[in-house]
């Protein structure tokens, strides 16, 4: 348990990379599809099944970093990359 007076609430965002150059060459999809500013829907090969996630909240490939952090300003931040 945390020390009495302190915030440990964690939020946990998630932020899509844009397509890379290479990847909009050759016509790639993306193999997300965001339900609402909270889910996100993960496309698995030949559609056979999605799998849905909710984050506190979640922004798609277009978002600038800007408008990640204004979500919460004066905060904290850790970064996770995932490819």
């Amino acid at each position: 348990e945390p020390p009495k007076g302190v915030d440990c609430r964690i939020s946990v965002f998630c932020r899509f990379r844009p397509m890379s150059l290479s990847e909009a060459e050759c016509s790639s999809r993306r193999c997300y599809r965001l339900s609402d500013e909270r889910t996100v829907e993960v496309l698995l090969p030949k559609d056979s099944e999605t799998l849905r996630y909710s984050f506190e909240r979640v922004f798609d490939g277009e978002a600038t970093h800007a408008k990640c952090i204004s979500v919460q300003p004066n905060q904290s931040y850790a970064s996770f990359w995932m490819d």
